[in-house]
């Protein structure tokens, strides 16, 4: 293997010097769309030490000017570093601000390039740190981690604290715009009979789908990344953590041939039933969705296979996981951990993966039974080991059986329909809504109710 040599330095000088030299010239003008960036984010140490200063002075209040940052220079003893005052009189005079690239391009230059050092400064730690005895104890840990670390080192940070509400309103105003001329201005629809006209989602949303064993919530999650992958904005990715793929794929194939998941299972197919099987498969091996059954993974064994699947597929716009309690542990966490806190914090840790990765997460849960004994519909505090699972939502969905009191009896594959509620419980950003559907248990799918 060899090693890439770099061609350019990571960072514009040109970009760069235009942003100190117009701070000191035009701080009025300047100095409010910088808000963001920070000393490191420039690569020289002279101009580091500039920004130092004038970020001192914006927060104290006091003017931005050549002689101000000059004087507070010397404060810090610094001048030396920065060139003195002719140099700093020099990068404002050498400043064209009427030229035709504005501040907001050359702030966005220094922010990208900034997280690109960042990036590239993370990867050299981690390269390193692969030839160290930990990496060797634990491979595939070392790795899940190394990603995540890698992730968060290169994701933009912003500077903290209170912010003007006219500043956020401006970049809310910028995001909508974004996502009305985006492919994404539609969101992904829910692909569930009426719930899809209450409920779109969007990029850093996390849905819970709840119901309780044996209801339908696999099979809703299947028929809601067919409705994703059908968007054409990308791969979906499945985590089954129960069930194994080859029966994920009996349960599509059943879908979209009509044809009983219990006879494909079997193969006692009609030569009819045979071929619309096989038509069916045909169809799955051009489908965007990506599936993997490994059992117990982590969260951050979840995290670093998306951003695998991103690298190697391009876009990931949907993840589910099924389900919530089968997850791992995280190495994160003492050995002495609550399995509500276990949960709560993989449930934390899939909103930041929807987040920090711009896709929307499915995030399926059981739901405990005790709701069926008091004759009630399921709301949040039914979900089972639920943590901090509330708190991490933007949407909840569960799946109630209107015949509950056959539930115990059924075992096997279904093998007839029956009714059931879809309530969106939670909407972070919307009203909540019941609506009836019909279950149909040869096809594994949510129909209309009849």
């Amino acid at each position: 293997m060899t090693q890439a040599t770099p061609q350019t330095p990571l960072s514009s000088q040109r970009a760069e010097s235009w942003l100190v030299g117009a701070a000191m010239k035009r701080p009025s003008d300047v100095l409010p769309h910088t808000t963001e960036l920070t000393p490191d984010d420039f690569s020289r140490e002279d101009y580091r030490h500039v920004w130092e200063a004038i970020s001192a002075l914006v927060q104290r209040r006091a003017p931005v000017s050549v002689l101000s940052v000059a004087e507070e220079c010397i404060a810090r003893q610094t001048i030396g570093i920065v060139g003195g005052p002719a140099q700093l009189d020099q990068l404002a005079a050498e400043v064209d601000t009427t030229a035709g690239k504005s501040v907001e391009f050359y702030r966005g230059q220094v922010a990208r390039l900034a997280r690109l050092r960042r990036h590239a400064a993370s990867l050299a730690t981690e390269a390193a740190a692969a030839y160290g005895e930990e990496a060797r104890k634990d491979p595939d840990g070392f790795i899940a981690s190394s990603l995540s670390r890698v992730g968060q080192a290169s994701s933009e940070t912003k500077v903290g604290g209170l912010r003007p509400l006219a500043d956020v309103a401006t970049e809310a105003w910028q995001s909508l715009n974004e996502r009305l001329n985006s492919d994404w201005s539609a969101g992904l629809p829910v692909g569930l009979p009426g719930v899809s006209q209450a409920l779109t989602l969007h990029k850093g949303d996390l849905l819970c789908l709840a119901a309780p064993p044996g209801t339908g919530k696999t099979a809703a999650t299947l028929q809601m990344l067919h409705a994703h992958a059908a968007t054409g904005l990308g791969w979906c990715a499945m985590f089954s953590l129960e069930m194994p793929d080859e029966q994920l794929v009996f349960r599509l194939a059943a879908e979209r041939s009509g044809v009983s998941t219990h006879d494909i299972r079997t193969g006692k197919l009609t030569r009819d039933q045979l071929a619309s099987v096989s038509s069916a498969l045909g169809k799955l091996s051009e489908s965007r969705i990506l599936v993997d059954s490994t059992p117990g993974l982590t969260i951050e064994q979840i995290a670093a296979r998306v951003r695998r699947a991103k690298f190697q597929h391009g876009n990931i716009c949907s993840v589910a996981v099924d389900y919530l309690q089968l997850m791992g542990r995280s190495k994160t966490l003492s050995r002495d951990t609550s399995k509500n806190d276990w949960v709560g914090h993989n449930a934390q840790g899939l909103k930041e993966l929807a987040k920090t990765e711009g896709t929307v997460v499915v995030m399926l849960s059981q739901l405990s039974r005790g709701f069926l004994k008091l004759g009630r519909e399921p709301d949040l505090h039914d979900l089972r080991a639920s943590g901090e699972i509330e708190q991490a939502l933007d949407a909840a969905l569960f799946l109630h059986r209107e015949r509950d009191e056959d539930e115990e009896q059924r075992s096997g594959p279904p093998s007839s329909e029956w009714g059931l509620t879809l309530l969106l419980q939670k909407q972070r950003n919307g009203p909540r809504g019941r609506w009836s559907a019909r279950f149909h248990g040869p096809s594994m799918t949510i129909r209309e109710a009849t």
